[in-house]
């Protein structure tokens, strides 16, 4: 199973977190929080975490510019969202304390609560 079957693994942030190993090179869709940390964008699995800095339950968002948000009104971090990526459960991200990596976006939309 992969993207290039056109198959996603839809999870939750905590299956991802319960079980990374699971996950590792297949492509997932998640809904999480996106904060930009310095240069790095990060997925928490909600704002709570965001603000309780729960790093190690995060995941780096790999390839995200500033110049990805400028044509997408509204979906500026920090922001919640779906993304579909490719989830590494090896790479940490700059500062080594992430969960993982997602790397080769599919889509990231913006993500409310009615």
């Amino acid at each position: 199973m992969g993207h290039q079957d056109g198959v996603f693994c839809i999870i939750s942030m905590v299956q991802l977190i319960s079980h990374p190993e699971r996950y590792d090179g297949k492509y997932v869709i998640v809904i999480g929080y996106l904060v930009k940390e310095g240069s790095a964008y990060i997925l928490y699995a909600n704002e709570p975490s965001f603000h309780q800095h729960d790093m190690p339950a995060s995941v780096w968002v790999k390839g995200l510019s500033e110049s990805y948000f400028e044509d997408k009104p509204g979906i500026a971090p920090p922001v919640p969202v779906r993304i579909g990526a490719k989830f590494n459960a090896k790479s940490e991200g700059p500062d080594a304390w992430r969960l993982g990596s997602f790397e080769d976006i599919k889509f990231l939309n913006g993500w409310w609560k009615d």
